[in-house]
């Protein structure tokens, strides 16, 4: 030791006197092939001499003779590598003794080894200062360090696993360290579980001790999170990047020492009830039936014992002792337990599944967004809680995953278009993707399908299609429905209709009769003149400038928040509103008549006021309700089309008001802001003062009567409205009196709106057959009604009644003709080409003429605008119009994948010249035109009115007679597929001097254990009789030329012969064991493949793999062996993957195990008889034999 002493002090005035002398190099090794000098070896270590530390905990050097000896022998290398004086031969020498020295030292670092520890910082900020270490719980189920202290808490057991891996569990709290809550994100809190789920890595970072700490899979590891650079006393576990010597996220394991251990027992049970108070986290707990809910006799009882043990720890006079401690930790251990279990679970039953708690909507008036399908894809619309369509039946399977289906369609919710963000939600008719549920916190749960979650994706909720995002989705809640109440529902639901209806036509009718003035808008005098009389709650501070709401630009908006960002002293948790201020010293007049603009651009149709209340006020805190407005009776636009509403009756003010408020309850998109009630927007806004004259219809006798005999009957109806007991009879009785009101009240709005309708479609009407052309009879029944009705305009001299005939003529008309109109041949297919004259692509080419297309193979493609050049092999600009029994309403599919555009239906509307507009989205309200800025055009969706050979226009044409579709195959022999369309034919190959052989499975083979299939068995495909081809969604084999001919460097074309006209879906079918499928999916576990000129096993994890569209797989357990048929191609199962064995009770095994069999060759010699068929191919050569009714490959 003393030789060692004085070489460290000549060492420390060394390298005073050369600090160079050490170089840190990036790497650690210091053996190279070439023969290195002294001073190229030192250079090369990564660390200095002073690096090494002797100790016995893991991470240091555990041996101390050897480290003196690294240690002495390092220094005086050093000296050496500097002296001018040693010889190369001396040099030489020392080189060869400090790599032999490096190499006992390495040796003798510490491992990690199962025991308890501390887990200390070494974070070079808290060097000076005290000891920090890890302690849990720092609040709920996360870790986090403060300054040691020799307490349960702070104790760690550490235990190697079977993998190399750890585990670390903490003493006081049983739970082990999982990993951050977002892998290899910034600042994410650690957490940790009840049972081992995540592996731990230990990498030692420096030969003193120090260790980099991080779960199996990370980059990133454990840090000292707000360290404050250490001056901070506490803080969470967290996550991030810094992986240096003595950095945040460098740390020791200490070895705790009998005598901590022993003050660890004196007070353990104090210190476990402290931890067990620290973890409970109160916010997570609600009550009641619905999942992720608790008792809250259970609460309750639970929370007696928290408060008796924070009470008894706090006493400051009288130190409770450990067995008072112990009686306390064994009531709360109990307590909770007992509350943890009465947390309900998700089991099989009814459920709606929304954005808000069903108690947020049905009791405290919140608004909510709820699942239902629409249109085989999934959807949230405004959550009416009495509506049956909004009930899903959840079922938990064997897996513990669960199916979703919707009670109204049957549907399930099974797959997404593309495992990629924004990718729409599909429903199919059969369960065959399973979802997972998980609670997040509270009531809060995501739903996935499992394939989705393997690709960290998950669901999302809007107003309208549910889509796939990355990472987290919506929080969404599930509401339990018993199967009485969901019956109930069927019943109730009908009732509610029938009220509403009734409701909504008595605010109809009561508002005709008590009609007694007629109001006209002063126009030139707006009430507001300056942005400073208006006012937004919950202001967005995106769109922030109210003074976008006059000045007369609609591209401008103002809006209120859709998320939680808002203007400072907006902030409200309620309805948003806008208001009206007169201005200092001033009132709003009597009657007052709003006009808005909506915003423009795309958002013309969305984010509009359908339902609004007003009130007024003298101070702007108290308010008086004013009453209701709202759709249908109210009249509030929301088509794309109509961006501007003028209000035809006024808000009456009650006399000698300053402010008008109106609170927006609910909009035509329902999309929610801030605290959860619907945002809105407006590019103008404005109020103008009305006044009111006599209305002349109330002087009429004959009308009087009317008036006189609707009341009595509004009378009735809102006794039966308040009963909610309404029948359809209550609903005709009132509409009849409103009939016979109409009939001899003078109103010409109705008429006048038909007429004007009905000359602006007229130019668009031209007699054919032919697509987007009407039948004669229909256009001379339309013309002759408009000569009529245009001939009585301006109807002064008309009495209603002979308004009411001609407005019911004309409607007719217009309707039927409509109606008419010759729509596409729904077994034909065709091309859709622009008929835009004015549209251009990016670099200013026309692009009219071109075909639309979808993009790829997945639905959530984008469209393109193409020429065909190139393109007769591709059915990407192929469509087929699946009519849906509203008029003019289809399918519009991709012949290519099966899908529908957008991802349901679209309205089909003439607009002259045998051209048409195609409208889309929810209320098929948006035209699709063609977005010139990208090439070579991308069909988008607009609010504007389309017009032949303009904006929107589109034209219609079969599909060349050559249209096929050739799919390559550049290394496979075998290839398994499924096609969205019918087949003509068989495939062929396109490519020359190869041929083409389809299949179908028949069957498989299992090896000499009975057990593992070892080859799949295909019989010749038998085409359909009355197409010669293939159905659409059948999934068949494909083997091109000679399995044996295997060559991967010669691709082939093959021509799959599509059936023009026929069959199109997205559904695939499961023919003996061949699947297929139309999306991009993670391929199932324990699947075959058909890839080169075998079947392989997918033995990889969950996820690892995709599945490209169209690609069909083998399910071994959906395999059943056909015995009659022939067996004409036999595919070797390649075992390098791993193995599948025959499933369990499968049907129709190739031979039972008990059967008693002859074995033949194929030309009928018999080689064994009456041996037991799982013994039959023992001991043959290599060949094909038969093996009772059956041919066996024997390899």
């Amino acid at each position: 030791m003393e030789k060692f002493l004085s070489k460290l002090i000549a060492l420390a005035v060394l390298l005073i006197m050369a600090p160079s002398a050490v170089v840190f190099a990036s790497n650690d090794d210091g053996d190279t092939e070439e023969e290195q000098t002294l001073q190229e070896l030192l250079d090369s270590f990564k660390f200095g001499v002073d690096d090494y530390a002797y100790g016995s905990a893991p991470g240091y050097v555990g041996d101390e003779v050897v480290y003196e000896e690294f240690y002495n022998i390092y220094s005086d290398a050093i000296q050496m590598a500097s002296s001018t004086t040693a010889t190369d031969e001396e040099k030489a020498a020392m080189c060869a003794k400090l790599k032999e020295a490096k190499a006992k030292v390495e040796a003798a670092i510490n491992p990690v080894t199962d025991g308890t520890y501390y887990i200390v910082t070494t974070y070079s900020a808290f060097a000076d200062k005290d000891t920090m270490a890890w302690f849990a719980p720092y609040e709920g189920n996360y870790p986090g360090w403060k300054k040691k202290e020799p307490q349960v808490l702070f104790l760690w057991n550490v235990k190697k696993l079977d993998s190399g891996n750890y585990s670390i569990q903490n003493l006081a709290t049983g739970q082990y360290v999982n990993h951050n809550d977002v892998i290899d994100g910034q600042e994410t809190n650690m957490y940790m579980t009840n049972t081992l789920e995540t592996e731990q890595v230990f990498d030692n970072i420096s030969p003193n001790g120090q260790f980099n700490i991080h779960c199996v899979g990370a980059n990133w590891t454990y840090n000292i999170q707000h360290h404050n650079s250490g001056n901070a006393v506490t803080g969470p576990i967290g996550n991030w990047q810094d992986k240096n010597v003595s950095g945040e996220g460098s740390w020791k394991l200490v070895p705790v020492s009998e005598a901590d251990l022993a003050l660890v027992e004196s007070t353990r049970n104090r210190d476990l009830l402290q931890a067990n108070i620290n973890s409970f986290v109160p916010g997570d707990y609600t009550f009641g039936k619905d999942p992720g809910q608790y008792s809250k006799e259970a609460f309750d009882a639970f929370n007696a014992e928290l408060t008796a043990s924070k009470n008894m720890l706090a006493d400051s006079v009288t130190t409770p002792t450990e067995e008072a401690c112990k009686v306390a930790l064994d009531k709360f251990v109990a307590a909770k337990a007992a509350l943890d279990a009465s947390l309900v679970e998700v089991t099989d039953g009814y459920y709606t599944i929304s954005t808000n708690t069903y108690a947020a909507v049905t009791e405290q008036g919140k608004s909510g967004s709820a699942w239902t399908a629409k249109n085989s894809y999934l959807y949230a619309f405004g959550w009416e809680t009495l509506n049956p369509a909004y009930i899903w039946k959840i079922t938990k399977l064997a897996s513990g995953n669960y199916s979703i289906q919707s009670r109204e369609t049957g549907e399930y919710i099974n797959t997404t278009d593309l495992y990629q963000a924004g990718a729409s939600i599909g429903l199919s008719k059969s369960q065959n993707t399973e979802m997972v549920i998980t609670r997040n916190k509270g009531e809060k749960f995501y739903i996935v399908d499992a394939a989705t979650k393997a690709h960290n994706m998950s669901y999302a909720t809007a107003t309208d299609l549910c889509w796939v995002q990355n990472g987290n989705g919506s929080d969404l809640y599930l509401h339990k429905y018993s199967d009485e109440e969901v019956a109930s529902l069927d019943v109730l639901y009908p009732q509610k209709l029938r009220t509403d209806t009734l409701r909504s036509l008595i605010a109809e009718t009561s508002a005709r009769v008590n009609v007694d003035s007629i109001y006209t808008i002063n126009m030139d005098a707006p009430i507001i003149t300056s942005a400073s009389q208006l006012y937004i709650t919950n202001q967005s501070t995106e769109g922030a400038d109210l003074n976008r709401l006059l000045d007369n630009d609609p591209e401008t908006h103002c809006i209120s928040a859709y998320n939680n960002s808002t203007v400072e002293g907006t902030d409200l948790n309620d309805y948003h509103a806008l208001r009206i201020d007169a201005g200092e010293g001033k009132v709003l007049p009597h009657n007052i008549a709003l006009h808005w603009r909506a915003r423009g651009s795309v958002w013309k149709a969305m984010y509009r006021p359908i339902d609004v209340q007003f009130y007024a006020s003298n101070d702007a805190v108290n308010w008086e309700y004013l009453g209701e407005r709202k759709n249908p009776q109210a009249g509030f636009p929301t088509a794309a089309e109509d961006p501007e509403y003028t209000a035809a009756d006024p808000v009456v003010m009650p006399a000698g008001y300053r402010y008008l408020n109106m609170k927006v309850i609910k909009t035509n998109t329902m999309d929610l802001g801030k605290y959860g009630y619907p945002f809105f927007t407006f590019s103008e806004f404005q109020a103008y003062p009305m006044t009111a004259e006599v209305n002349p219809n109330m002087t009429d006798p004959e009308i009087n009567q009317a008036i006189q005999d609707l009341r009595a009957a509004i009378a009735t109806a809102r006794v039966k409205a308040e009963s909610g007991n309404v029948s359809s009879q209550d609903i005709a009785d009132l509409r009849g009196a409103y009939t016979n009101l109409l009939l001899v009240w003078k109103d010409t709005t109705d008429i006048c709106l038909v007429l004007n309708k009905a000359k602006a479609f007229a130019p668009k009407v031209a007699e054919g057959s032919e697509p987007f052309y009407f039948p004669g009879d229909k256009i001379n029944a339309f013309e002759e009604a408009l000569v009529e009705v245009d001939d009585a305009y301006p109807f002064e001299d008309l009495k209603q009644r002979e308004i009411a005939r001609l407005d019911t003529l004309l409607t007719r008309a217009y309707n039927e003709l409509v109606n008419s109109m010759v729509g596409p041949d729904p077994d034909t297919w065709y091309f859709v080409s622009c008929a835009d004259e004015t549209a251009v692509d990016g670099a200013g080419n026309p692009v009219k003429g071109k075909y639309s297309y979808m993009g790829g193979l997945n639905a959530s493609d984008g469209l393109g605008c193409v020429g065909l050049e190139n393109n007769i092999k591709d059915l990407r600009r192929v469509w087929k119009f699946e009519a849906t029994g509203t008029p003019n309403v289809y399918n519009m599919i991709c012949v290519a994948n099966g899908y529908p555009i957008n991802r349901g239906p679209v309205r089909l509307d003439a607009i002259g010249d045998g051209q048409f507009a195609i409208y889309t989205n929810v209320d098929l309200n948006a035209a699709y035109f063609i977005q010139s800025n990208v090439l070579p055009g991308v069909p988008s969706m607009g609010g504007k009115a389309p017009e032949a050979n303009g904006w929107g226009a589109w034209a219609m044409e079969e599909i060349s007679p050559e249209m096929t579709s050739r799919i390559t195959l550049k290394a496979d022999k075998v290839f398994a597929r499924v096609n969205p369309f019918d087949t003509e034919d068989m495939p062929s190959a396109y490519t020359e001097g190869h041929n083409v052989q389809t299949y179908s499975v028949c069957g498989y083979e299992v090896g000499d254990d009975g057990k593992t299939i070892t080859a799949i068995n295909l019989t010749e495909f038998v085409p359909d009789e009355e197409l010669g081809g293939i159905p659409a969604g059948t999934p068949f084999v494909m083997i091109v030329d000679d399995l044996d001919a295997y060559d991967p460097e010669t691709p082939v074309v093959i021509d799959l012969h599509p059936a023009h006209g026929g069959n199109v879906t997205h559904e695939a079918k499961m023919v003996n064991g061949l699947g297929g499928q139309f999306a991009s999916w993670p391929y199932p576990t324990e699947m075959l493949y058909f890839q080169a000129n075998v079947a392989k096993v997918h033995g990889g994890a969950a996820g690892t793999w995709i599945l490209d569209p169209q690609d069909a797989y083998l399910d071994p357990s959906q395999i059943v062996n056909d015995p009659e048929a022939s067996i004409d191609a036999v595919i070797p199962v390649d075992s390098s993957n791993g193995t599948v064995e025959i499933p369990n009770g499968i049907a129709s095994l190739i031979n039972s195990q008990k059967a008693i069999v002859n074995v033949y060759t194929l030309d009928g010699v018999l080689v064994k008889k009456n041996v037991k068929a799982v013994e039959a191919t023992k001991g043959l050569k290599k060949g094909v034999y038969v093996v009772g009714k059956n041919k066996v490959l024997v390899k």
